[in-house]
């Protein structure tokens, strides 16, 4: 019996991710009975059913499922050596999935990935923006920006540089409040928490000689936008960390004050996750370079 080759294996992971054969083929770029007729293929080939089939709609068996996991991770690993192949000695083509976080790529991302664009004409860009964590398997995602410590994952990461967090308020804040001195002092201010961080309201602090301390905090406005957290932190509602990215401008022009040094919030890094395998396309390759260089040149990075 012959090996199942990579399209069959492309048109078993489209058909299940896609749910009917008539997306399937819409993605893969086919016609529907070439679709079902390389999905039969497969299954005879195998020896196994891997769809259970109504007149609408395909599902997935146990079999099926059960495959599905590794079948995703080949194909994207024989897809990148195919590409790669394909394109190394000319320039680089395709499209780049990739996904970002919202508030900091409205304001910084642009100008490296119009500078990429423009200098790779034959690269096209998918960018989703999203404060939340996609699956970049499931999601077919080819890389991701990600701020912030990491969960424990298969994925590959990279870190670009590190990000300070300064703990700011407005000077009308701190005129009306007065400045706290040390972490144990912040239970007496209003603060302003963000809940898409590892741990919203358990602040940690550190300080060259005193060591590291962690306090809890009951924030007088819990969200999950940096952009609404720092109007609200120009407008006096209270005390917030947040990294210097946002925070920097406004520091260098008065309207938000850095306090409570020579305590300090540990950095953050910026990394860029991609799918486990090794192999990616040089197009890939090329924008994580890109994006590299661009970010160690800003005023917020170390």
């Amino acid at each position: 019996m012959s090996e199942p080759d990579l399209n069959a294996w492309r048109t078993f992971v489209a058909v299940a991710e896609e749910g009917t054969m008539t997306r399937a083929a819409e993605r893969l770029g086919n016609s529907v009975p070439t679709v079902s007729k390389g999905l039969a293929a497969l299954e005879q080939q195998l020896g196994v059913a891997l769809f259970h089939r109504t007149s609408r709609r395909v599902s997935l068996s146990p079999t099926g499922e059960a495959l599905l996991p590794e079948a995703r991770t080949h194909v994207a690993a024989l897809s990148a050596l195919a590409e790669r192949l394909r394109d190394r000695d000319g320039p680089p083509r395709g499209r780049i999935r990739m996904s970002a976080p919202l508030s900091f790529s409205v304001r910084h991302l642009g100008a490296p990935l119009t500078a990429f664009l423009s200098a790779h004409d034959g690269v096209g860009l998918d960018l989703q923006l999203s404060d939340e964590t996609v699956d970049l398997v499931d999601g077919g995602f080819d890389l991701a920006l990600r701020i912030g410590s990491l969960a424990d994952s298969s994925l590959r990461a990279r870190k670009l540089c590190d990000i300070r967090v300064p703990l700011v308020a407005a000077p009308a804040y701190l005129d009306a409040h007065g400045e706290p001195s040390t972490p144990a002092n912040l239970a007496t201010h209003a603060t302003i928490a963000f809940s898409q961080t590892a741990s919203p309201t358990s602040w940690t602090f550190r300080h060259d000689l005193d060591g590291e301390r962690t306090v809890e905090v009951t924030p007088r406005l819990l969200l999950d936008n940096g952009d609404l957290g720092l109007e609200a932190l120009r407008t006096g509602i209270g005390i917030a960390p947040l990294p210097d990215f946002f925070v920097g401008e406004d520091i260098a022009a008065g309207r938000l004050r850095e306090i409570m040094l020579p305590w300090y919030r540990p950095a953050i890094g910026l990394h860029i996750v991609t799918p486990p395998t090794r192999l990616q396309p040089r197009r890939v390759r090329l924008l994580i370079e890109a994006l590299a260089a661009a970010f160690r040149k800003q005023s917020w990075s170390y």
